[in-house]
């Protein structure tokens, strides 16, 4: 059951989206039901926030009993595929200076350098170490990227992408001695309970999820990389034909986690009940 953590559902039918070795556990806790942490999405307007905003954001969540936080989406495509630039071009919400990544093809947006070294991303993180609490970071959101049906070459392109990214991240976190405060890595791709990731899944298992998760944990053995699948679970206007049960479901990711052992767990997240 360490695979599988609920840490925002949205909507219904938690019991339905989670296979049935967590329906089974969840009545022998007793802990009641809470929200552990929030995914915390930037956007043209919170990418300018101060780090004194922040504080007082963090310090929010931190009133309702959140201790960690996602920033998922830390680069977001822009363009498309160029002879230039092979994966597309991006945003980004931190300083590319010293990492692999193309200045052609990678903008970083958000806070000037000139005020604060690490940008945007600098300034959250500086704000969450202020306020003690921990993060996940997300890595780049790329169109299309929860397509099962991608191909492997395409696939293998892209979790090079994320671990170059992850990389800078975590370069920039051990710059501002902040590394402490980083529990874990979320792999951005929102895979569902459709019949598309059921045949594909085996594939994108091999050659994105474990050698991210792999990479990933060379950086720090502790860190968490995790996945947030969503599943569809009203079969009165949701045909099995498209979305497979929740027992499947389920055991689809039992699977997952034999073929990626470096992948460390589940949090599902927006769900349709």
């Amino acid at each position: 059951m360490r695979n599988f953590l609920p840490i925002a559902v949205h909507g219904y039918g938690l019991e339905e989206i989670a296979c049935a070795r967590l329906i089974m556990v969840l009545p022998l806790t007793s802990h009641p039901a809470r929200f552990d942490g929030i995914f915390v999405a930037l956007n043209p307007t919170t990418a300018m926030w101060s780090e004194t905003t922040w504080r007082a954001d963090i310090k929010a969540m931190q009133d309702v009993g959140m201790s960690f936080f996602v920033l998922p989406h830390l680069v977001r495509q822009t363009g498309p595929a160029t002879a230039t630039c092979a994966l597309g071009k991006y945003d980004t919400y931190f300083p590319i200076d010293g990492s692999s990544l193309q200045a052609e093809c990678f903008t970083p947006v958000g806070i000037e350098i000139a005020k604060h070294a690490g940008g945007t991303f600098g300034t959250v993180i500086s704000a969450a170490n202020a306020t003690g609490m921990h993060i996940h970071l997300g890595l780049a959101l790329q169109d299309g990227m929860d397509d099962p049906g991608r191909n492997v070459s395409v696939v293998k392109s892209f979790a090079w992408l994320q671990w170059e990214v992850a990389q800078q991240l975590w370069k920039l976190t051990t710059a501002a001695g902040l590394s402490h405060i980083v529990d874990g890595f979320y792999t951005e791709a929102e895979e569902s309970n459709s019949h598309g990731w059921l045949e594909h899944m085996e594939d994108f298992s091999a050659h994105y999820f474990q050698p991210l998760a792999h990479d990933v944990h060379t950086l720090r053995e502790d860190l968490l990389v995790w996945a947030s699948p969503y599943a569809v679970a009203n079969r009165t206007r949701y045909s099995t034909a498209e979305w497979v049960l929740p027992a499947t479901f389920g055991g689809l990711w039992e699977q997952t986690f034999a073929w990626a052992p470096d992948l460390d767990l589940v949090a599902l997240q927006d769900s349709t009940g």
